[in-house]
Order: structure tokens, then C-alpha cells, then sequence
């Protein structure tokens, strides 16, 4: 499966995109479909070159438990207590959202 840094859900701050909005992915030189394995480099967290600062608060802001070394890539059905995907649920908290 493939992670969105901007617009999944994997960090505090997240989706990154409504914490620092397009104009900053825009700043930053990066594209829109960026994935989150571009902060990780030999099994480390790491700053990417452009605009460097810009990106310290991202980094600094991820758990010291979050380590992505030797875990998996795993994505999980948010406000659920067995974390299950429900076809059912989904489209329960879609139809609420565009009611809205």
C-alpha cells in the first residue's frame, strides 16, 4: 500500500496538508502524490534537501516511537476499536460528510 504525505493520515499533524496547506507542498517543490518513503532513507527518518527548513517541524513533530525500522507499511480503519474496515462504516461516515 502506498502512503500519501500530504493527504493520509500517518503523522500527528496529519493529513499534512490540512496543517500546512498546498501552498506549502507548493513551496517546497514537491508534487502532489508524494509518498511518505521520501522522509525515509536507510531505515531512517530524514530531512529532504529542498527547503530544508521547512520540513524540521514535520520531522520533529513524528513520534520517537515511531521508528521505520523493520515495521511494516500498514494502514488502519481510524475510530474503530478492532481497527476492521467496514464497508458499512465507511459509507455511513462518507454520506455524514456530504451531508454536511
Amino acid at each position: 500500500m502506498i502512503t500519501s504525505l500530504w493527504f493520509d493520515n500517518w503523522h500527528p499533524h496529519s493529513p499534512l496538508v490540512d496543517t500546512y496547506g498546498e501552498r506549502f507542498i507548493y513551496d517546497l517543490g514537491m508534487e502532489n502524490n508524494t509518498r511518505v518513503d521520501v522522509l525515509i532513507n536507510n531505515l531512517e527518518w530524514r530531512i529532504p534537501t529542498t527547503q530544508a527548513i521547512g520540513w524540521r517541524p514535520i520531522i520533529e513533530a513524528i513520534p520517537s516511537n515511531s521508528n521505520p525500522k523493520g515495521q511494516k507499511d500498514e494502514i488502519f480503519w481510524l475510530n474503530l476499536p478492532n481497527q476492521r474496515f467496514l464497508v458499512k462504516v465507511a459509507w455511513e461516515k462518507l454520506r455524514i460528510h456530504h451531508q454536511m
